[in-house]
């Protein structure tokens, strides 16, 4: 497993508020993205699962699994996007529906372009 930089991968509070100002959002099967750009030249992700998902146990699972997925994706991301992952409902969890939710992440800035537009949540 290669290991990244926390302050590369993580938000912090005033990460969270910028994307939650202007943000592309993108829907997969498990995951709901909220992406916008910045003038980092890092990429970041940032997870959020509620209680309502589940125990302790299945949310640990489900943030490994995003962070592995973004970290063997991180490479076909914009450089400087901020990625707000947000889980979806607890369904069958495994690493190959994660990454195909952060394939079809890819294939919309693809469709978009090289960086996510700023929209105002829409």
């Amino acid at each position: 497993m290669i290991k990244s930089a926390r302050s590369k991968r993580s938000f912090e509070r005033k990460d969270f508020l910028k994307v939650k100002k202007k943000f592309l959002k993108v829907s997969a099967n498990l995951i709901k993205f909220e992406v916008a750009s910045s003038t980092n030249s890092c990429t970041k992700l940032g997870i959020t699962v509620s209680r309502k998902y589940g125990n302790a146990v299945s949310r640990n699972r489900f943030k490994r699994l995003v962070r592995e997925a973004f970290r063997a994706r991180s490479a076909n991301l914009p450089i400087g996007t901020m990625i707000h992952a947000l889980a979806k409902s607890q369904k069958p969890l495994s690493f190959p529906l994660i990454s195909s939710d952060f394939d079809q992440l890819i294939s919309t800035f693809e469709f978009h372009g090289s960086k996510p537009s700023p929209l105002s949540g829409t």
